[in-house]
């Protein structure tokens, strides 16, 4: 475990060769599960024994927040919802919301438990969104700013499929009182602990350069494939694999004329 804040505890569960971080978020009306594992077995073996440690009674967790639709986000939310019937779910997931009856939709700007802020930070996903604690201007982004991304044995690096909307999150983001941010994994170059205004601005900054070096393939070479520009953005240095469907996926905001 990882205490954040005096409000905010952490820990983590491995996913295949990699880890995802969830948290507990104590306030004085309730506490907030933020992701709940990526398998039915994380609950027993790493969730629970978070909520055990910070004494969490089924009376006390209010709701569990899915920062997005992911398996080793919200693969262990049947197990959750198993112990902790009364929970409501957090979601922004189509999917979740037509699975489970008891999801509330967030939008922007909502707060939960007085002091707790919902933001909406699409790119990753559509239904991707991170939580504000007011009191300490502390953000859990989940998998939202993903920098250039984490190695692993995927394709992981800087999986942004939606760079428009990841463009205009981020703008909001820069205007809000954000402290510290922490993301659920280890990503490159900067790891997932940002502490301090400073490094909210770089990791911020160190979102949008993939996006930008991408785009400025396409003006380099303007009849490369996708493919072709996926190897050019990864010959200068050693960074995690991006995968062609986020090159694919800027190319189409671009000739929609919105990227």
């Amino acid at each position: 475990m990882k205490v954040v804040t005096p409000h905010i505890t952490g820990a983590r569960s491995p996913y295949y060769d990699v880890f995802t971080s969830f948290y507990t978020v104590e306030t004085d009306a309730g506490v907030v599960l933020f992701d709940c594992g990526s398998f039915d077995t994380d609950f027993a073996a790493y969730v629970q024994p978070l909520l055990d440690a910070r004494g969490v009674t089924r009376e006390r967790l209010r709701y569990v927040f899915l920062s997005h639709d992911h398996e080793d986000h919200a693969g262990g939310l049947p197990a959750l919802l198993d112990a902790y019937p009364e929970v409501t779910v957090l979601s922004r997931s189509e999917d979740i919301q037509a699975r489970y009856p008891a999801v509330i939709s967030p939008e922007n700007g909502t707060r939960i438990l007085d002091v707790l802020q919902v933001v909406t930070i699409p790119g990753h996903t559509a239904d991707s969104m991170g939580l504000l604690d007011t009191r300490t201007g502390t953000l859990l982004s989940g998998d939202s700013l993903q920098l250039y991304g984490l190695f692993g044995s995927g394709e992981w690096g800087a999986n942004i499929v939606l760079p428009t909307e990841h463009r205009l999150a981020l703008c909001t983001l820069r205007t809000l009182p954000i402290e510290q941010v922490y993301t659920a994994h280890d990503y490159h170059p900067y790891g997932a602990e940002h502490v301090g205004k400073e490094a909210v601005q770089r990791l911020l900054n160190a979102c949008e350069q993939p996006l930008d070096e991408i785009e400025g393939l396409f003006q380099q070479y303007p009849n490369a494939d996708d493919e072709t520009i996926r190897r050019l953005y990864h010959a200068a240095k050693r960074r995690p694999t991006l995968g062609c469907h986020v090159v694919t996926a800027m190319r189409q905001a671009k000739s929609r004329g919105n990227s």
